[in-house]
């Protein structure tokens, strides 16, 4: 019934059907007001996405699918993004494919700055740090540095990984910022 009031853009409906759905379910279901924004998003109602992320908890918001984030960076949906972020949404896996997302599209300002904001991105997660470096992207790779990520056993991860132009570069400002003390 959510996804049916998405598609017809009601948004008055889909707000008070998510924050109904609790007393009317047998059963806890703390995901629903992501995926409800996820098909929103699916269907391009930008407006309804703002208002149930600006209603939602962030409780709500961490127990969102973690594609999400994702889907916002590919739609380079900025606000989105550190609304998001800001209530505590967990990307997971899909912290990869944001900064990709968001470097290869050379939108490195975006990337550092839901950095900045606190997406979580695990200390052991070097495919996050390969994306930057291969996209040129040293701003965001040195966040992810400040944020605990190892140098080098990334270096060791990364060996035998593909390296493309402008790779080498981007890794020697890091040695040289990873060095400083």
């Amino acid at each position: 019934a959510c996804k049916r009031a998405v598609e017809t853009g009601d948004s008055q409906r889909v707000r008070t059907m998510v924050e109904e759905a609790e007393s009317h379910l047998s059963e806890p279901y703390p995901s629903l007001a992501g995926e409800v924004i996820l098909h929103a998003y699916a269907n391009d109602r930008k407006g309804i996405v703002k208002d149930l992320i600006g209603k939602c908890s962030p409780e709500q918001i961490a127990a969102a699918p973690p594609i999400l984030l994702r889907q916002a960076a590919a739609s380079l949906d900025f606000q989105t993004a550190v609304t998001l972020v800001d209530k505590g949404i967990q990307p997971g896996d899909y912290a990869v494919d944001v900064l990709h997302t968001l470097t290869g599209q050379h939108q490195e300002w975006m990337a550092e700055h839901l950095l900045e904001r606190g997406m979580p991105v695990e200390p052991d997660n070097y495919a996050a740090l390969y994306a930057c470096v291969s996209n040129q992207a040293p701003g965001a790779a040195k966040l992810l540095l400040d944020h605990g990520m190892d140098l080098e056993k990334y270096k060791t991860w990364a060996e035998h990984r593909p390296k493309g132009e402008g790779y080498a570069e981007t890794m020697e400002e890091l040695a040289a910022y990873w060095s400083e003390p």
